[in-house]
């Protein structure tokens, strides 16, 4: 459609005031004062016309004599200057002073002088209402033409439409001039238009055709004529006025255009394309050359110039894409042309372009048919699904029933199917309502819904029986009834329809069908000479090839033909390895490999299956097989596998029960104690009187003590114990019973246990073990004695490493207990060196370490903690070992490594029962590499603590040595002295007082020094410090 135009309003200022000349009194004989000088004098030149110099005058008086009688007149006088002289702006406010008076001059022209300068400076608003004054005035004068005349101006100005209709129909009735009849005229009929009113804008603007006006305006009021008489349908006559408005100035391209656009609507497309082609040649760039270049292309589509329509729209090398509009129009020609694929193009560069674009859903939908003309029914389907859920796309029913055939072209049965029968719905005598019919008929039998397919098969047939499509129905319910396993009604609808022999792919299925229902009545002889016939007919090519080589296979199974069978299976394998019948081919291969004892052609066969049907069917039996091959080749890991994914997946597969018991077993194997549980246990519950029971009850027991679960477990050793004491398991279920009943700290009925086997099975290879196990019963009561002499026996020809190496640290522990240390060392060393991988190595190096520690030999006791640092051991035995390692390491005087682990214990163990021990070993250290701020640090943390114990009163001390030894001696007396006031320890208050002399000493002050060696001799007598004391005094006298 075209585009409404917008006008620019042709505005005229030019009228003005006529005969409102004003004559201004100059003399006044009563006057001789200057004021009234200066005003005559103004009003004098003014009556000379010399405005300017009256001004001047004016602006005098009034500014000398503002209070002077004349005032009012003298505003009065420079209103009328400013006026005249056209200055508007200044003559504005200077009339509305004057009105506001009210007492000089005429009011309706003053209101007059008012509107024309306010018009002047595009006060519209203001103008109209100064207007109105004069026009609504009761006897407005000679004043209400010009009056009428500036308010429609004013109206029009401001797009008062309705205003300026009244007005201009007033000036029209009212016998105006001609000049204001014209513009009267122009005004009325241009707003009509703009109000849409194009009826009564057309008598208007013909009536203006017919005055004197100016050629240009006729030109303009032809063209807008003409667009009202387009608007109102009357196209004959807009294309006359048109016609005539061709010479508009400035506007001749777009005459044409509309011209052309009308002649186009009046179906004459070659007018149209005259029209249209002389547009752009007048300005091939304006804004109108795009939408010509389309019409003119609409009007040689409608003339099947395609060809042309294409050059004239297709872009030239190199050149800009063509805009949204150009595309569809461009599409619609190459698809006019039957080129779908160039059409797609076209379509697909515009979205992209234009995604905004209002054409947006006329070009999704061109787009949507030229991708089915491409058989992309994909793309096309998104198209038209985005289509259907737009609310503004009014082609609901031609969307859905293409959207139906692309989602049925693209697998989406069950949408396809949802669009039909909202097609049918709506549809009506529509000519694609059998098409869709079929449509319908076909997505339920794709969706397996063939009881609701075949009605709808069978009503399409009934009401459309020479539909293409009828004879491919009748095979779809021949099909169906097939499908439903009902073979004598699909042979009885198939065998006629094959008599037809009709043409097609779709018809290739029906000798297969009849074969295909013979084999599923079982009627195997039958079957196999039809599945061959048919393979003779069809050697290759046929979809159909591979389900007749499986069922071929299957009948010879069924007869017992196993290498005729296997003949069937490898050539399906072989040449139709995508076939999803390949499934039971590989199966049954598998199978029949397996038990003539070929595992590897077994094995493959099997694999196969798996690896290309992991959802199939024939699964569980593939599964089966592979696991029963890895228990002979003793693969267990591999049979827990594929037990496990039988039993797990397919619980209720005659081959799971079997499969159950082998996958307990190797669940136990592996560790898996819970899931070995819950398979024996029902496996028991299934098979209780299975050959292998006894072991499951067996088993059932140790995966039940492994897991936890130790009543469960106790309750299936002691059933076997008891009910089975001749069985393999019998001596086993003993040993685990007495494990499980440690384990539940019931070390009597543990003992029993033991000693029943002992007494009962003693050949049994678990003896020498239980033995171990006792002396453990016994360490446990604390008669260590006992169990050194029962170890020490054991351990003489002990052959099993992992006893030997749980011997070596019990007899470690119990050595260690009594308190034979080099004995427990070297037992725990003997373990170390043995086993050096064992579970046991940190403990037994910790123990090792406490046990040479406890020997004094605390460099050896080093080595050992260091190890079991390295050895990352969890959090306990790292705690005590780290602390461990700092003590040795300090008492061996290597402070450098104390302090680093020392550090290391505060940053590890922060909440440490050792955490201030630690500390004061890590300060301890820091002094003693001379590190006194760092060790004073940790010192003052110790104190922190607020407690009166050795730790503290230590800390208080190495304080005050710490202070000595950075010489601040005053500060390290003050906390020396800390030593006895704060905690009063007599050791430490020695040692603090001795030192508080030798501060002194170095200090110089030698008197004060000895003072306080004799204070230590005379405090503690019989302490070592009295000695070190006397050593000073005597040296320092001799010094003097």
């Amino acid at each position: 459609m075209i585009q409404r135009r917008n006008f620019t309003p042709a505005v005229y200022t030019a009228f003005v005031l006529a005969a409102l000349v004003t004559v201004l009194p100059f003399t006044c004989k009563a006057a001789s004062d200057d004021g009234s000088t200066l005003y005559y004098s103004a009003n004098a030149l003014y009556n000379q016309k010399l405005y300017a110099l009256a001004v001047g005058e004016y602006k005098v008086f009034m500014e000398k004599h503002p209070e002077h009688a004349k005032i009012k007149d003298a505003h009065y006088g420079l209103a009328l200057c400013y006026f005249s002289l056209g200055k508007h702006a200044e003559a504005e406010p200077e009339l509305k002073t004057v009105i506001e008076y009210g007492t000089l001059g005429n009011t309706n022209q003053l209101h007059l002088m008012l509107g024309q300068c306010q018009l002047k400076l595009n006060k519209a608003a203001e103008a109209e209402e100064s207007f109105t004054v004069v026009t609504s005035a009761a006897e407005p004068g000679p004043f209400a033409p010009i009056a009428l005349a500036g308010l429609a101006e004013t109206q029009f100005r401001q797009k008062k439409w309705d205003a300026t209709v009244k007005t201009t129909d007033r000036i029209v009735a009212s016998e105006p001039s001609q000049t204001m009849l014209i513009r009267g005229l122009y005004q009325g009929g241009y707003a009509r238009h703009q109000m849409k009113k194009y009826k009564e804008a057309i008598p208007v603007l013909e009536k203006l055709l017919e005055t004197k006006a100016a050629e240009s305006l006729k030109l303009q009021t032809s063209f807008i004529l003409a667009e009202c008489c387009r608007e109102t349908g009357d196209l004959e006559k807009a294309a006359k006025n048109y016609a005539a408005a061709i010479e508009l100035e400035g506007s001749k391209h777009e005459v044409l255009y509309r011209l052309g656009f009308v002649r186009f609507m009046q179906k004459d497309y070659p007018g149209a394309v005259s029209a249209l082609e002389q547009s752009l040649k007048v300005k091939p760039n304006s804004s109108f050359a795009a939408n010509a270049r389309i019409y003119i292309a609409r009007a040689l589509i409608k003339q099947k110039e395609y060809a042309k329509t294409i050059e004239l729209l297709k872009p030239a090398e190199g050149a800009e894409e063509p805009n949204d509009e150009t595309s569809l129009w461009l599409a619609r020609a190459y698809t006019f042309q039957k080129n779908p694929v160039q059409a797609a193009k076209v379509l697909s560069s515009a979205l992209e372009r234009y995604p905004e674009s209002k054409l947006s859903r006329e070009l999704k939908f061109d787009l949507a048919n030229a991708q089915i003309a491409n058989s992309n029914f994909k793309p096309a389907g998104d198209l038209l699904s985005t289509l259907l859920n737009d609310p503004k796309w009014e082609q609901k029913t031609d969307a859905t029933r293409l959207y139906a055939v692309c989602l049925h072209k693209t697998g989406d049965y069950t949408k396809s199917l949802a669009m039909a029968d909202n097609f049918l719905r709506s549809a009506k005598n529509d000519s694609s309502i059998p098409d869709i019919t079929f449509l319908k008929a076909e997505n339920l039998y794709l969706l397996e819904k063939l009881d609701q397919a075949l009605p709808v098969y069978k009503s399409f047939i009934s009401k459309h029986p020479s539909h293409s499509n009828v004879d491919s129905a009748t095979l779809r319910m021949a099909q169906v009834h097939y499908r439903k396993n009902q073979w004598s009604k699909a042979l009885s609808l198939a065998t006629p329809l094959a008599e037809k022999k009709p043409s097609g792919k779709v018809f290739s299925d029906l000798e297969f069908l009849i074969g295909d229902c013979m084999f599923r009545m079982e009627k195997w002889d039958e079957a196999i000479a039809s599945l061959t016939a048919f393979l003779t007919k069809h050697p290759s090519g046929d979809p159909r090839i591979d389900t007749a080589l499986v069922e071929l296979g299957v009948a010879e199974v069924r007869k017992g033909n196993s290498e005729k069978a296997m003949t069937h299976f490898s050539k399906l394998v072989e040449n139709h390895a995508k076939s999803p019948h390949c499934a039971v081919a590989y199966a049954e291969l598998g199978r029949i490999n397996y038990e003539a004892g070929e595992n590897e052609p077994a094995r493959a066969a099997l694999e196969k299956c798996l690896e290309l049907f992991p959802e199939g069917a024939q699964v569980p039996k593939a599964t089966y097989y592979l696991g029963w091959i890895a228990l002979k080749e003793k693969n267990d890991a591999e049979a827990l596998k594929q037990f496990q994914a039988l039993v797990t997946a397919h619980p209720g597969h005659k081959l799971s029960s079997d499969a159950s018991l082998q996958l307990g077993l190797l669940q136990l194997g592996a560790k898996k104690y819970v899931e070995a549980k819950a398979t024996l246990k029902a496996f028991l519950t299934k098979n209780p009187k299975h050959a292998e029971a006894v072991a499951a009850t067996y088993t059932l027991g140790v995966a039940s003590a492994r897991s936890g679960d130790k009543n469960t477990a106790v309750a299936q050793f002691r059933q076997v114990a008891t009910k089975h004491p001749k069985s393999e398991y019998a001596d086993r279920a003993l040993y685990e019973l007495a494990w499980c009943y440690k384990e539940m700290k019931n070390k009597n009925e543990a003992t029993k246990a033991y000693e029943s086997l002992l007494e009962n099975y003693p050949t049994s290879k678990l003896t020498t073990r239980v033995r171990v196990e006792l002396a453990e019963l016994t360490f446990d009561a604390k008669d260590y004695e006992k169990v050194i002499a029962e170890l020490e026996t054991t351990l003489e020809d002990l052959k099993d490493k992992n006893l030997r190496e749980q011997t070596l640290y019990r007899l470690g522990t119990a050595y260690f207990n009594k308190g034979v240390f080099a004995k427990s060392a070297k037992t725990f060393e003997d373990l170390i060196a043995e086993f050096e991988n064992s579970k046991l190595i940190v403990s037994a190096t910790y123990q090792a370490g406490e046990s040479r520690l406890k020997l004094g030999e605390t460099e050896a006791a080093r080595g050992h903690f260091l190890a079991v640092t390295k050895l990352k051991p969890d959090a306990d035995i790292m705690e005590s070992s780290l602390m461990r390692l700092g003590e040795t390491e300090s008492l061996t005087k290597r402070w450098e490594e104390a302090s680093g682990s020392y550090g290391a214990f505060l940053k590890k163990f922060p909440k440490s029962k050792w955490i201030t021990r630690a500390r004061f070993g890590y300060a301890f250290a820091l002094e003693k590499q001379g590190k006194h701020e760092d060790a004073l640090a940790e010192y003052r943390k110790v104190l922190a603590g607020n407690k009166k114990d050795e730790l503290s009163v230590r800390s208080q001390f190495q304080i005050g040595e710490c202070l000595f030894a950075l010489k601040k001696y005053d500060d390290a007396i003050k906390e020396l002295v800390r030593v006895t006031v704060n905690y009063g320890d007599k050791e430490w208050s020695a040692k603090a007082l001795l030192e508080t002399g030798r501060i002194l000493e170095t200090k110089g002050e030698k008197a004060m020094a000895i003072d306080q060696f004799r204070k230590v001799v005379e405090k503690y007598p019989d302490h070592n410090v009295a000695v070190v004391a006397k050593q000073r005094i005597d040296a320092l006298r001799r010094n003097k």
